[in-house]
């Protein structure tokens, strides 16, 4: 079974809506809580999620890096507690694995990342991040622990195609519900 990894910080609303979301997939929800954040811990208890918190200075790259180290999945999703999985999201990001692709890029729905092969939610394979890290310098981690948020998806996403692991999913549509993209939630 595939984890699932969701980042949440102080989105109590979006816990249940990512749930409800990815109910009719056979994945395992593994929701990343930051130890500041005691209401969305209480959401996520009540649904019988799995769970880290993550004590960590509160980031989107913190949380990524933790979600990543306490799930156990040989491939694992990559995302963020804003995403709409659509139909058939899982097959299609699955049938990009061939053989050497240990990192496929899903679709977010915005255009210019479709056209640039751009993503924000991601397949990962284990593995390699174990042996190779996503971050040239930094050991085992999907991020760049030195950003914060921004641009720690332009590097791993550049990384994984400079080393010719990376593969886009085109009809993998996880919808960036993003406030830059008019469809904040």
């Amino acid at each position: 079974m595939i984890d699932v990894i969701i980042p949440t910080f102080k989105r109590v609303h979006r816990i249940r809506a990512m749930y409800e979301n990815l109910l009719p997939y056979d994945v395992n929800l593994f929701y990343v809580v930051h130890e500041s954040d005691p209401e969305s811990l209480e959401e996520v208890k009540k649904l019988g999620c799995d769970y880290i918190i993550d004590t960590q200075p509160a980031s989107g790259v913190n949380a990524a890096n933790a979600g990543y180290w306490g799930s156990h999945s040989k491939w694992f999703v990559l995302g963020q507690d804003d995403i709409n999985y659509q139909e058939g999201w899982l097959d299609a990001a699955q049938a990009a694995i061939t053989d050497g692709v240990y990192v496929v890029g899903l679709n977010d729905g915005y255009a210019h990342h479709r056209d640039t092969q751009h993503s924000v939610c991601w397949l990962i394979n284990r593995d390699y991040v174990v042996n190779n890290s996503l971050s040239i310098g930094h050991d085992n981690v999907v991020f760049n622990p030195d950003y914060f948020k921004n641009y720690a998806d332009n590097e791993l996403n550049d990384t994984a195609k400079y080393r010719g692991v990376w593969a886009y999913a085109p009809h993998s549509i996880a919808e960036h519900l993003h406030p830059g993209f008019n469809k904040s939630v």
